[in-house]
């Protein structure tokens, strides 16, 4: 990936993440491939050298670019989707100060030191189910596609708060619409301290701090996980399937459903009976899309000679 402007260069230095790389070389290095990586994403980036620099002194920023990159990439492996200009560029700095907590690990493939630049192929293991969980609490796993609509009150804004709203919103994925709920109020007093509310369906969630961002996400964090907005997101279904030939097949398939987190958002499994002409199991399982998990189903169970029903629960 070819780097940008050179203001990139100087964002990550800004979040001091240099002591981060050193300790990711010096420890992760020892446990790569642990059983807590998956697999890895590979990140080809050109690292340009400005007069004077040496290929050492520009490897750790180039390093920490790279980590961006994989999670950048991740996101879109997660999202089943790439979110378009400008909320992938707000989503990638969102995320930037938090490549300590994303990166597992990594693995250098190739790396050529050119006369003008340094040239890298890496693997980066990024820790998927942490990645996820943030996604889902700034609302950008559930409005990757579609746009939430809500009704907006403000009190005591000037114009570069709006700009500010502007930019939360898009990352969010909400949009303004009269009458629409949730209904949030937000006010700004001659401080500049900040108070939230955020009213849904009887609920009234409320958020204080010195910041409109930090008030902004935990609002929007706790929205998203009220089971009320989950049910509109998310649809419970029983899969019952028979035609199993053992029953380590069957574990090995629970197994399997954990790995398909962009068509399965939890599963259970219920019941595993055998009897001396089939094998049978079933499972409860939650999704976003029911057509992308048919479509996985049919993949895999009909060529092991299992058939399935899907239905959905109340």
């Amino acid at each position: 990936m070819k780097l940008p402007a050179g203001a990139l260069r100087n964002q990550f230095m800004n979040y001091g993440l240099s002591s981060f790389v050193s300790s990711i070389i010096l420890g992760l290095s020892f446990v790569l491939w642990s059983s807590l990586a998956i697999a890895g994403q590979q990140v080809h980036i050109f690292w340009p050298l400005e007069a004077g620099e040496t290929h050492l002194q520009v490897q750790d920023q180039a390093l920490e670019f790279a980590f961006n990159q994989a999670i950048m990439l991740e996101v879109d492996d997660i999202l089943g989707v790439q979110l378009e200009n400008p909320r992938r560029e707000m989503l990638a700095e969102f995320l930037t100060p938090k490549v300590k907590e994303l990166v597992l690990s990594y693995r250098e493939l190739s790396k050529k030191l050119q006369p003008e630049e340094l040239v890298m192929d890496l693997e980066v293991n990024v820790n998927r189910e942490r990645l996820k969980s943030l996604l889902k609490r700034i609302g950008v796993f559930y409005t990757s596609t579609k746009t939430w609509p809500y009704d907006l009150t403000l009190k005591g804004f000037n114009p570069e708060d709006w700009e500010l709203l502007s930019r939360l919103q898009i990352l969010t994925g909400v949009t303004v619409q009269a009458e629409a709920t949730p209904h949030l109020i937000l006010k700004k007093d001659t401080q500049g301290f900040w108070q939230g509310e955020l009213e849904y369906k009887g609920q009234n969630i409320t958020q204080s701090g010195e910041a409109l961002n930090d008030v902004w996400m935990a609002l929007w964090a706790r929205f998203f996980s009220l089971a009320d907005v989950q049910a509109d997101f998310v649809a419970r279904y029983s899969l019952a399937t028979s035609g199993w030939v053992t029953t380590d097949a069957i574990m090995f398939f629970d197994q399997l459903l954990d790995k398909w987190d962009r068509e399965v958002e939890s599963h259970k499994i219920v019941a595993v009976n055998v009897d001396v002409l089939s094998i049978t199991g079933s499972w409860t399982i939650s999704t976003l899309d029911r057509a992308k998990l048919e479509q996985k189903l049919s993949e895999y169970l009909p060529k092991r000679g299992v058939v399935f029903e899907l239905k959905k629960l109340n």
